[in-house]
């Protein structure tokens, strides 16, 4: 105290106030179909932000952002050049399998209508080699087909409620007329081992 009067105190602070437009980027939860890659940096559009950090994987570096198939936590921190950053994170879900199975003869006779048969979790689409084989409908599990040469592979495609897919495929052999077909290992020689058909 001077003279009863508290004598004046110089203080000076300092604050540096930030004005601009960082925007946090959402998280996201992604699900892909099995077997399937994503790419992480087409998620989202960056332009304006600087990486902080670039994406990780359970605390380790990607090293392919744009092929990424496990599933699990990725992060990525951005910010706006000063001192605001955002962690953007990624959580990576896979679909189980799309069950497909393509069964049957492997053995037709040529012109004699049968039946292809497959099972599977979904809707069905049938390819084949050659592309002369007639077939009632290439839509449905179970199709009619009428072959005529020698040998036909069958592709099928199950997609189900996802738009995720199965594959399969069967190989048929077409033989002439009324016949059996006798595989090399039927040996009649009376040695006791495949000597009947």
């Amino acid at each position: 105290l001077i003279n009863g009067i508290a004598p004046c105190i110089n203080d000076e602070s300092e604050a540096i106030i930030r004005y601009g437009d960082f925007e946090p980027v959402d998280d996201m939860q992604v699900t892909t179909c099995f077997g399937e890659s994503l790419n992480l940096d087409s998620l989202y559009n960056l332009v304006g932000y600087t990486i902080i950090k670039n994406w990780s994987y359970n605390g380790l570096p990607v090293t392919d952002p744009a092929d990424v198939s496990a599933p699990g936590n990725y992060e990525l921190i951005i910010g706006d050049g000063g001192s605001c950053a955002d962690t953007v994170k990624v959580n990576l879900s896979q679909r189980p399998p799309v069950f497909a199975e393509a069964f049957g003869d492997s053995i037709a006779v040529q012109n004699v209508l049968f039946a292809l048969n497959a099972t599977g979790g979904g809707s069905y689409l049938w390819t084949w080699v050659p592309s002369n084989a007639a077939v009632s409908n290439a839509q449905i599990s179970n199709p009619k087909i009428r072959l005529t040469d020698p040998e036909y592979m069958f592709y099928l495609e199950v997609t189900d409620a996802a738009g995720c897919k199965g594959f399969d495929s069967l190989r048929i052999k077409v033989f002439k007329g009324p016949t059996y077909y006798v595989p090399n290992a039927f040996s009649p020689n009376n040695d006791g081992l495949n000597d009947r058909f």
